[in-house]
């Protein structure tokens, strides 16, 4: 783990995620649009497989209001009004950060199951990350380069996992990178892990 400086950023109200395969686009209330790739039930549609090149309406159950979502390359999250984490599409690795780990994609939203109400949520192509009301940073997923940041010498994390910062330390923000994560904290450190083959960590590590 590493402690680089860096200044805060904020975030929007509105929300969107874009990965190599798909996007999402959540413009207001309970409606989430979705297109592109499908091979993994990504787009929320009711369906397996394909592609659609036009956005469409999303699966949700009825009262859901989201606040944000993030894309994956397979999967997708997302965050509702109440501060729990929704999350569809490839399982494999455990993108979805439940117990079950399937094999097969789930193409309708599960509860992610963090204890504690979330603020703010990033998803990269096999991992995602979240930060919870208390300042504690969540992950779940792939962790084949250490990007889940929890020390783990596991290939992957079924369930979310508090990632290993120093005691103390009440994060404010994160951002997920592809296979790196960061966290900004209270008082303006920015915490980096993960890959670091191009520089990713910014503490002067390989880079070309």
């Amino acid at each position: 783990m590493l402690a680089v400086p860096a200044a805060a950023s904020a975030a929007s109200a509105g929300s969107a995620g874009a990965r190599a395969r798909g996007s999402l686009a959540q413009p207001s209330g309970p409606t989430l649009e979705s297109w592109g790739d499908n091979s993994d039930g990504q787009l929320d549609n009711g369906q397996l497989g394909g592609a659609s090149g036009v956005p469409g309406m999303a699966q949700l159950d009825p009262g859901v209001q989201l606040t944000q979502v993030s894309a994956g390359c397979d999967h997708a999250v997302a965050l509702t009004a109440s501060g729990q984490v929704l999350a569809w599409g490839a399982d494999d690795r455990g993108q979805l950060g439940v117990d079950a780990h399937s094999p097969a994609p789930v193409t309708h939203p599960v509860t992610v199951p963090i204890p504690a109400p979330v603020t703010s949520i990033r998803s990269s192509c096999s991992f995602s990350m979240a930060l919870d009301a208390f300042g504690h940073v969540w992950s779940w997923g792939s962790d084949s380069v250490g990007q889940l940041g929890t020390g783990s010498q596991a290939p992957f994390e079924v369930t979310p996992t508090v990632v290993s910062l120093p005691t103390g330390t009440i994060v404010k923000a994160i951002s997920a990178g592809e296979a790196f994560g960061v966290a900004l904290d209270a008082s303006g450190k920015l915490f980096a892990w993960g890959i670091d083959n191009r520089g990713q960590l910014g503490d002067g590590g390989p880079a070309s």
